[in-house]
């Protein structure tokens, strides 16, 4: 039996409400949004293990 190949495609949609490629954005514009979701990411990491330091000790 063949392996089935998936794609995917990652869409970014602005607070105006317009959706673009993110792979057709300008690369100043990919790396802004890289260094805002990595923020919003360590954020949300370290709320998590914040409320949940039992978890953080299991790493």
């Amino acid at each position: 039996m063949a392996k089935k190949q998936y794609t995917y495609t990652c869409m970014v949609e602005y607070p105006d409400g317009r959706v673009e490629n993110l792979k057709e954005l300008p690369p100043e514009e990919q790396e802004r949004l890289a260094i805002l979701w990595g923020q919003r990411m360590a954020a949300a990491f370290s709320e998590y293990y914040s409320n949940h330091p039992d978890e953080f000790a299991r790493l």
